[in-house]
């Protein structure tokens, strides 16, 4: 149950504005996902010009299982270094979303701000990073994009 309504909009646009960075892992109703709009894990690499996030999977498909230029880019978090996570979770850093508007994200997290969940921890951080600079699915922009927010520059 969430304990939003003990608080104002302001205090709770406050907490939100305090907490929403690069790093950043949310929990938030995604309606670009197949076949059904439902809420995922997202880690966040950057706000501006719009926020923009991976996902997070309970585990990696089959199709991604079978190429190993995107197997590299999975990224394990282990439940025991998070304690929103319930099992082990995988980053895809071979896509980036961007489908979430600013004005929605707010809308969901101040319903619940239970949704902003905590922060990747400096080795899973490294490790995006790292897969980041491989992948071959991710623009040069793009690539530029997340190092700046989750603060590697180069």
């Amino acid at each position: 149950m969430s304990l939003a309504h003990l608080f104002s909009r302001e205090e709770r646009l406050e907490s939100l504005q305090r907490q929403f960075e690069p790093g950043r892992i949310c929990y938030l109703h995604c309606s670009f996902t197949k076949p059904h709009p439902k809420n995922k894990f997202l880690v966040l690499l950057a706000i501006s010009p719009k926020p923009v996030f991976f996902v997070i999977n309970s585990e990696i498909s089959a199709f991604i299982h079978a190429r190993e230029p995107l197997l590299s880019c999975q990224i394990l978090l282990h439940a025991g270094e998070y304690d929103f996570f319930d099992h082990d979770s995988y980053v895809d850093c071979t896509t980036v979303i961007d489908a979430l508007d600013l004005d929605e994200i707010i809308d969901q997290v101040l319903d619940d701000l239970s949704r902003i969940k905590g922060v990747l921890s400096e080795s899973s951080k490294t490790k995006i990073l790292d897969a980041v600079a491989s992948a071959k699915t991710l623009s040069d922009a793009q690539k530029s994009l997340i190092r700046n927010g989750l603060g590697r520059k180069g």
